[in-house]
């Protein structure tokens, strides 16, 4: 879904960001992510999309919660 070649690829891709996002609430979250390299594919697409900026905002706040998050 984060490579779609459908007519509705944005509406798919920020759909897939938001649930994403929405699913990580802690570091045992982002351990799952991780290990599924999910991240990867997330980071790659950070990094194809360089024209495009909601998908880049997108990226950064499904990021940033799991990156402020400190393990107890």
């Amino acid at each position: 879904m984060l490579y779609s070649n459908s007519d509705d690829w944005k509406k798919e891709r920020g759909w897939m960001l938001k649930m994403l996002g929405d699913g990580m609430a802690s570091t045992n979250d982002w351990s799952v992510l991780k290990r599924r390299h999910t991240w990867d594919l997330v980071a790659s697409l950070f990094q194809s999309s360089r024209h495009d900026g909601a998908v880049r905002v997108w990226i950064l706040e499904v990021s940033g919660p799991v990156c402020l998050d400190t393990p107890a």
